[in-house]
């Protein structure tokens, strides 16, 4: 019997275009269809952070059509700073913070496709990188667990090791928006309506959003400029450090608004800026990516409740059921919601002398690290005893 299976690999940016239109199709097939793995989101990284020949994309075609994407690159980095080692990311892994990142898989079959994506890399590919990075995929993915069990039986693989763990807080969304603020709990309701009421009595209050794609780069702009000196207070740069970031996301933005899945607002007291949102609407889940806002001097008053409580209805207007607060266990986030998910980064080691390298460093990193945790927190407990003791 003829095997209708086969599988390609994507090197060059050129030809990336070849697999545009299906591209999404497939994802609204798979087993993780979400924002960050979309055609969109990925073509629009890959012209802002590749160059070259670091595309690694595996597509697996039955009988001609696409049932699986690896959506890898190659990133040719050194092991404490010394020993080359090829790494295999996910597209969008690095610089724009990418949540949800995962194989793209025909749900049906979605073993055997799996299967040959994994015999692809540790078949002809295999000469041709050291570690995957199977990096920041939600904990109940199909595909990272079945690499996970591939990689205990393979002899092929060197090792296998959970890196990394990350939480991503999320918040239901009710049906109607007359219905968020009784979703709400009470001290919650109370700091939106005291917020609203005393930022009224300021100026007129009101909330902009981007409908036209002119009214982006201003948007844009504003966000960025308090988001930068909001960071730089805390000495840091804040999220908009890069060129590449900058250009990305304003491309982004505009392709997002021309596939109605932009929510860019703003909240205003009278020609006053209070603070910006930018998030992205996509298949009933609502993205908080960025949100700056200016800090109110008076008590219980809340900027940025507001702005979000009006994302939220926002959200709801354009059918989403799912506010995602997106990676980071930041305490304003639980403020709102008791809910998360965790995202895993599983390191996959090549049998190669590079990968070797890299797993005995990395062990000996993170036994560092743990070791100095351990005196860290002894040192803490001392220090508390010691002024309790002087104290009492």
């Amino acid at each position: 019997m003829t095997d209708t299976i086969s599988t390609r690999v994507f090197r060059k940016l050129a030809d990336l275009q070849e697999i545009a239109g299906f591209w999404n199709d497939l994802l609204e097939r798979s087993l993780n269809d979400n924002l960050f793995l979309t055609w969109e989101w990925i073509s629009t990284w890959v012209s802002n952070y590749l160059s070259g020949d670091d595309l690694f994309v595996i597509v697996v075609y039955d009988d001609g059509f696409p049932v699986a994407i690896a959506p890898l690159w190659l990133e040719r980095r050194r092991t404490a700073g010394m020993f080359p080692v090829r790494v295999l990311r996910f597209l969008g892994s690095s610089g724009v913070c990418s949540d949800y990142l995962d194989v793209i898989v025909q749900k049906k079959g979605y073993a055997k496709w799996l299967d040959r994506i994994w015999n692809q890399l540790f078949g002809d590919l295999r000469s041709q990188w050291d570690l995957l990075e199977y990096a920041d995929t939600p904990a109940d993915s199909k595909a990272l667990a079945q690499f996970h069990r591939l990689a205990d039986q393979d002899d092929r693989c060197l090792n296998r090791q959970i890196v990394n763990t990350e939480l991503c807080p999320y918040m239901p969304l009710p049906g109607q928006v007359d219905q968020l603020s009784g979703s709400l709990s009470r001290t919650r309701r109370y700091t939106i309506n005291h917020s609203r009421k005393r930022l009224a009595e300021q100026g007129e209050l009101q909330t902009r959003t981007c409908e036209r794609l002119d009214q982006i780069p201003d948007a844009l702009a504003r966000l960025k400029d308090l988001n930068t000196r909001s960071w730089q207070e805390r000495g840091q740069p804040g999220s908009f450090a890069t060129s590449e970031f900058t250009k990305f996301h304003s491309s982004m933005a505009e392709i997002s608004l021309q596939r109605d899945w932009l929510l860019l607002c703003s909240l205003w007291s009278t020609d006053r800026y209070l603070g910006g949102f930018y998030g992205f609407a996509y298949h009933g889940v609502l993205y908080f990516y960025i949100m700056s806002e200016e800090k109110s001097n008076e008590k219980r008053v809340n900027t940025g409740d507001v702005l979000l409580a009006h994302c939220m209805e926002e959200g709801i207007r354009r059918g989403c059921c799912t506010f995602d607060f997106l990676r980071g266990d930041e305490p304003y986030k639980y403020r709102w919601t008791e809910s998360d998910r965790r995202l895993l980064s599983l390191h996959i080691y090549n049998r190669r002398p590079a990968a070797l390298l890299t797993l005995v460093f990395e062990n000996i990193l993170r036994t560092v690290k743990a070791i100095a945790r351990m005196i860290w927190r002894r040192k803490s407990t001392d220090l508390q005893t010691g002024y309790r003791d002087s104290v009492s």
